[in-house]
């Protein structure tokens, strides 16, 4: 990637700060069929080697991780912020009426290796560290479905969450009431989609937090969802034990 000298950014702190600001990448990867581009969420471990480690979560029916070989060299890319730039914020196009327009953006290349794990010990240690990580409040598990939430209760874990993320968007491959009742959430949140074509939640998932006195929230009903701790700053929004919650549409 060209790069002007007077805008490259090599800094660590500075391009972790756009990594986590900004964790919804793509990654390039190369494989039988030619490039290909998936678009993840990344968890930044900086700790981890001299630049840090990216753990991420694919689905299972997405063929990317039987694709593409062990080891190898992928790219991922975060977008931060970016703007147009006028040419008449240039004091010199009025002297000079050379100025042509730019576009200013942040962007962040994270070269590596690609490591794939199918297991439920790494599954496991992802959901964990999502967990804790801001205190162990929030409890993410993506795509996970039944077998994956079985093996993650006959594992023993500790999985109380004040908030989770419905598994699978709160469908029912992903609802297991007894993964629920471990959770003891106060608060369950289902991505959905704007149209959720597929009427997620669950009918399941909405009796058991009727049933629990549960509020459930789901992004086709509620449009976005804020789920803010004190400790974090304060939001607007109807309170719910310990955190705030504000929901709407952008």
């Amino acid at each position: 990637m060209y790069i002007p000298e007077h805008f490259a950014e090599s800094r660590l702190d500075e391009l972790h700060r756009i990594m986590r600001a900004h964790p919804l990448a793509m990654l390039c990867t190369s494989g039988p069929q030619g490039l290909d581009a998936n678009h993840l969420p990344f968890l930044l471990d900086a700790d981890s080697g001299p630049h840090g480690r990216l753990i991420g979560h694919v689905a299972r029916a997405n063929p990317l991780w039987q694709s593409v070989a062990p080891d190898s060299e992928v790219l991922v890319v975060f977008r931060g912020a970016d703007g147009y730039v006028s040419p008449n914020w240039y004091p010199s196009k009025h002297e000079t009426h050379r100025a042509v327009p730019t576009w200013n953006y942040e962007v962040v290349h994270a070269h590596g290796t690609l490591t794939i794990h199918d297991d439920v010990k790494h599954v496991r240690s992802v959901v964990a560290r999502l967990t804790l990580r801001g205190r162990g409040l929030a409890l993410f598990l993506g795509d996970a479905e039944q077998p994956v939430l079985q093996r993650l209760l006959k594992n023993g874990d500790d999985l109380r969450a004040e908030v989770i993320v419905a598994p699978h968007h709160g469908s029912q491959n992903g609802f297991l009431k007894e993964f629920y009742a471990a959770v003891q959430p106060g608060l369950v949140v289902a991505s959905c989609g704007f149209e959720n074509r597929y009427g997620y939640p669950s009918p399941n998932l909405r009796k058991w937090c009727a049933t629990a006195d549960v509020p459930l929230l789901y992004t086709g009903r509620h449009g976005a969802v804020r789920v803010i701790w004190p400790s974090y700053g304060q939001e607007h929004g109807q309170e719910h034990g310990k955190y705030d919650v504000s929901t709407g549409r952008p």
